[in-house]
């Protein structure tokens, strides 16, 4: 697969977990998720960074990096497709990608091209496993599995069919991976 590719499957899955917003809200949204994704990833990255200078587990703080990146490329799929919609790209996504060049170009050497797409496929498959198909499981058995996910989360999940798939909420709206 290409990042081109990958870069679909993660907008189609955001298509299916953000149906019950918006385009205002999805926009907002995105723009928080990426803005949080930045520090959340920098702050680690330099946690990471001072692990590895006490410790000097390279591999492991690397393959951190790796699957951070990862997740970057998949929650700026879909800031990047919002913008290319609302045709504001340029200007604002610009610096979203100077620090995930910049990660990329790090680790790029490191493990190749091949394996940071491989990465990026297992997260896009990851968050794909938070659904359940529409055509493998009727409404009564979503109907259930959202009670059995309430019960093990204890807090209330509730169930909601988007492009063919269940997706199961907590109260704040956070997709969450059926039982």
């Amino acid at each position: 697969m290409t990042f081109n590719e990958l870069d679909k499957r993660a907008i189609e899955w955001n298509q299916i977990a953000n149906g019950h917003r918006t385009p205002e809200n999805r926009y907002d949204v995105q723009i928080d998720m990426c803005n949080e994704e930045i520090l959340k990833e920098y702050f680690y990255w330099y946690g990471e960074f001072i692990k590895y200078e006490r410790n000097h587990d390279e591999r492991k703080i690397l393959i951190e990096m790796l699957d951070g990146i990862a997740d970057s490329f998949f929650v700026f799929a879909e800031l990047r497709n919002i913008l290319k919609l609302a045709d504001q790209q340029g200007k604002y996504i610009s610096h979203f990608y100077f620090m995930l060049d910049l990660a990329l170009d790090t680790v790029k050497p490191i493990f190749g091209e091949d394996t940071i797409i491989k990465a990026y496929h297992r997260v896009i498959e990851s968050n794909f496993s938070k659904f359940i198909s529409a055509d493998d499981v009727c409404e009564d058995d979503a109907e259930h599995e959202a009670w059995a996910m309430t019960n093990i989360y204890g807090i209330e999940i509730t169930k909601e069919l988007n492009n063919g798939y269940w997706v199961f909420r907590d109260q704040n709206g956070k997709s969450r991976k059926p039982s």
